[in-house]
């Protein structure tokens, strides 16, 4: 009998099968907060980035940003960050932009432009009857009639001195400074309506909405003032630095108007000085 001789098959091997990729999951294991050296920080005015930072800035762009401030608070800016200093309050082409949008495009005399702006910031509002000088400190009244001349910027807040002086000789009747709760000029004088008060050379307070007031008498020559307290409603009057009498006005005026009141041949007041207190 015969025997089948029986084949035997080789097994192959089967290949391991490749390992899954599984997709790491983001809320299982946060990222680690950095360390407190390397947190990303606000840029500080001494930071060297700032000052990267600054400097990048047009002096175009720098310059109607200091346009919106006023002289005081591109100071106090300059002051807290040395950067702003450096590169905006210390620029000449700056302060020759604001000059410029002020309409103060005459400099004789050579100033720095910072000075030119400083000083342009206050002025006599023109008017066709009077005539004012260049700079818009000093304003002649005709002999016919009198004329109200208003002061450029009103305030509106804190408080603020405007100082005056008239020349040549002119009677007492005739000159005074005072200050509007409008900037609608008057017929004549301040003071001869309930939105005005005005203080004339013979030491009177005029002016319905006045209260509580007291004056006494200057000449011309003399350095003039009045100062507003917008928080509480006084005013001081000032002849040469001393005080010359006080008074009251309406709680609701909110903002004033100083002004100089003149009919007089040649006569000129200078608007001396216009600064907060």
């Amino acid at each position: 009998m015969k025997t089948t001789k029986t084949t035997k098959t080789k097994k192959v091997p089967k290949e391991a099968p490749a390992p899954a990729v599984i997709a790491p999951k983001c809320d299982v294991h946060p990222v680690p907060a950095p360390p407190p050296d390397v947190r990303p920080k606000v840029l500080e005015p001494v930071d060297p980035q700032a000052h990267l930072l600054m400097e990048i800035i047009p002096p175009e762009i720098l310059s109607v940003i200091c346009g919106f401030l006023s002289p005081l608070d591109v100071a106090n800016v300059s002051q807290a960050c040395r950067t702003f200093f450096q590169v905006a309050w210390k620029s000449e082409y700056v302060w020759h932009q604001n000059a410029l949008r002020m309409d103060l495009v005459t400099n004789p005399e050579g100033k720095p432009w910072m000075t030119i702006v400083r000083d342009g910031r206050y002025r006599f509002l023109p008017r066709p009857e009077v005539t004012i000088s260049p700079d818009g400190k000093t304003v002649t009244f005709p002999d016919t009639t009198s004329y109200t001349v208003l002061v450029h910027p009103p305030i509106r807040s804190g408080v603020w001195r405007a100082t005056f002086q008239f020349e040549p000789h002119a009677n007492a009747g005739d000159v005074a400074i005072g200050w509007s709760s409008v900037p609608t000029l008057p017929a004549n004088y301040l003071g001869n309506d309930s939105t005005s008060i005005d203080w004339n050379a013979c030491g009177s307070v005029y002016g319905s909405s006045a209260s509580d007031h007291t004056a006494s008498g200057w000449t011309t020559g003399d350095e003039v003032a009045i100062e507003l307290d917008m928080n509480l409603h006084r005013a001081r009057l000032l002849k040469n630095g001393e005080e010359a009498g006080k008074a009251t006005f309406p709680d609701d005026w909110n903002e004033c108007w100083f002004g100089a009141c003149g009919h007089y041949e040649d006569l000129k007041c200078r608007l001396c000085s216009l600064r907060e207190i």
